[in-house]
């Protein structure tokens, strides 16, 4: 869960900041019982269908870092 986008412009700091801030949230929710990982599963795989289905770098590695919220 430590990956930021590495490459093509990951929209700058908004976006590492952005997902920083979901990666906490969803550790924080999940360490206080409030969300199981079933929970984190769904949201995931929410996020995921969420993502232009393109074949291009910038997609590519958004599915890469939401994947990384699984762990």
């Amino acid at each position: 869960m430590n990956d930021f986008a590495t490459k093509g412009q990951p929209g700058g700091a908004n976006g590492m900041a952005a997902l920083a801030i979901v990666r906490a949230l969803l550790r924080h929710l999940e360490k206080s019982g409030m969300l199981i990982p079933k929970d984190v599963a769904t949201i995931v795989t929410d996020a995921l269908a969420q993502i232009p289905n393109e074949n291009n770098e910038r997609s590519n590695e958004a599915k890469h870092l939401v994947e990384g919220l699984r762990k």
